[in-house]
């Protein structure tokens, strides 16, 4: 008996010891409530915190049960500034008195998931200028008084599914980039969707209530498609191509005009830049 424990203790010395540092490290999350936010800053410090700085995968939840989280502080902006960031509401979490409600900075910027989240802001609703990847937002609401989401620069990969944009300006407008996917989203503004010099766009399945033009494609966007939209309240198109645009898909669309104004479904660019196909659109 003396011997077998022998063997057994010293079998374990024998295992090799792995410190916490060498072990990979998780995912972290952090919950905060109203009472816990004062500005953008008590946010970013909570992203900070989650992700190890950038260094892991981290969620931040807003649990919206003690009310809305309203900013007072002079930072009424969310910074996103790192990769792997999930943020996210819950029991109808609402942000008021934002300015931006978020701004993208820095570099190389990757899967980041916005979701759940009420924006009542004086600014835009999402602002982004540079190239950020995989970015997620999905059922969020912004009511905004200028654009609902922004984005400037070779970003790609995004998904903009059913979120609720109210915006003064543009509902979404996207230049320079690439391989979005925006889709049953509920969408007011000047104008609903706008894509400039982008390309490899799916625009789909989206109610659009716009008072000039539903979608705009321009700037030599190419390779997108446009399809199953249902656009209303518009005094000019229902869709509009700029001149040099090429290989777009315009599908069945349905286009209701301002009422006593005669306005276009499909506004085609004077250059008839080739392959665009137009079919099955329609408007009253």
């Amino acid at each position: 008996m003396k011997i077998a424990t022998f063997v057994i203790v010293l079998a374990i010395l024998l295992i090799p010891f792995q410190s916490a540092q060498a072990k990979k490290p998780g995912k972290s999350e952090i919950r905060l409530t109203a009472s816990q936010v004062d500005g953008a800053d008590d946010i970013e410090k909570a992203i900070m915190s989650a992700t190890a700085r950038g260094s892991r995968e981290g969620t931040v939840i807003l649990d919206g049960r003690e009310g809305p989280f309203v900013f007072s502080t002079a930072d009424r902006s969310i910074n996103i500034f790192v990769s792997s960031l999930e943020l996210k509401g819950e029991e109808q979490a609402r942000i008021e008195n934002c300015d931006d409600g978020l701004f993208f900075e820095g570099a190389s910027i990757h899967d980041v998931k916005i979701e759940k989240i009420t924006f009542v802001c004086t600014g835009d609703g999402l602002e982004a200028t540079g190239a950020f990847h995989d970015v997620t937002l999905k059922k969020n609401t912004f009511k905004v008084q200028m654009s609902g989401i922004l984005a400037t620069g070779a970003s790609s990969g995004w998904e903009i599914e059913e979120n609720v944009i109210q915006a003064v300006l543009d509902g979404i407008r996207i230049s320079g980039a690439r391989d979005f996917e925006i889709s049953k989203n509920d969408i007011s503004g000047n104008n609903g969707i706008v894509v400039l010099g982008s390309t490899g766009f799916t625009v789909k399945s989206n109610k659009v209530q716009a008072a000039s033009i539903g979608i705009i494609l321009g700037q030599g966007a190419s390779r997108n498609s446009v399809q199953s939209n249902k656009i209303s309240g518009v005094r000019l198109a229902g869709i509009a191509m700029e001149p040099g645009v090429r290989d777009n898909r315009i599908l069945s669309n349905k286009v209701t005009c301002a009422s006593g104004v005669g306005c276009i479904a499909v506004s085609q660019p004077l250059d008839r830049a080739s392959g665009i196909k137009i079919e099955g659109n329609s408007r009253k």
